[in-house]
């Protein structure tokens, strides 16, 4: 379960250790973990966002997450007001996992939750930078058009910026190239398309915006080392086990 803090102050004591919280803190426990007493200020109550998640992609990335923050049960993350539009979203959703499940609404479902993982673990590529917020963040607007080609033409028109100007500043903010932070965001909801849903590999393609199935396997192997079967395969049989 993730948690977003936003408002109020209070502790979370876990195995003898009280863990201060404030806003900005996320909260992160996983499935069969032993949970701790979050408490309070009894005069501010707290204000926050939750949301579930399962899955062996999901939760591989999670995680990552809490590695890369000393596995804490709450950590502050800087850009913290950029994730609740997300929890907003998911809060707002309730997907019912049957076999007659509406498509759209599973994988769009799918996206909020890798989008907020994402955000959660490339925190870098999140920017509070002047223009670049000011009509939502590079990584929101990639996130919105996540099924369509990647056109950075557009997006400097977008944001009103010269295509040169905004690949500069973009790699200057997160050390990584406009194409490699879209690529991983359409690549990292590639994977867990692959697992949670019986799609074949050109839809899967078509929903991450690649009309050409063989470019989309050579970019997918590119970032996760293996083939988009071969990596549905590798993950059912794992999940099987």
């Amino acid at each position: 379960m993730l948690t977003l803090i936003t408002a109020s102050e209070g502790t979370y004591r876990h195995h003898g250790h009280n863990v201060p919280l404030s806003s900005g803190m996320v909260g992160l426990v996983f499935p069969d973990a032993e949970i701790g007493l979050q408490r309070a200020n009894e005069h501010s109550p707290y204000a926050h966002y939750f949301c579930r998640f399962a899955g062996d992609q999901a939760t591989a990335v999670a995680q990552r997450i809490a590695e890369a923050n000393g596995n804490q049960p709450f950590f502050y993350v800087a850009q913290w007001e950029s994730l609740i539009s997300l929890f907003q979203e998911l809060c707002a959703r309730k997907v019912v996992y049957e076999d007659d499940l509406n498509k759209d609404l599973f994988l769009s479902t799918d996206a909020l939750l890798a989008a907020l993982l994402a955000q959660l673990e490339y925190p870098k590529s999140s920017t509070t930078n002047g223009v670049l917020l000011a009509k939502g963040s590079l990584r929101q607007y990639m996130i919105d058009r996540i099924n369509q080609p990647m056109d950075i033409e557009l997006m400097a028109q977008y944001f009103n910026l010269s295509k040169s100007h905004l690949c500069r500043k973009a790699k200057q903010l997160s050390g990584e190239t406009l194409i490699q932070i879209w690529r991983t965001i359409k690549m990292e909801w590639a994977g867990q398309l692959l697992i949670a849903k019986e799609l074949k590999i050109v839809e899967v393609a078509r929903c991450v915006g690649y009309d050409d199935p063989f470019y989309f396997s050579h970019c997918f192997k590119l970032h996760h080392g293996i083939s988009p079967r071969a990596w549905r395969e590798r993950n059912i049989s794992d999940a099987q086990a």
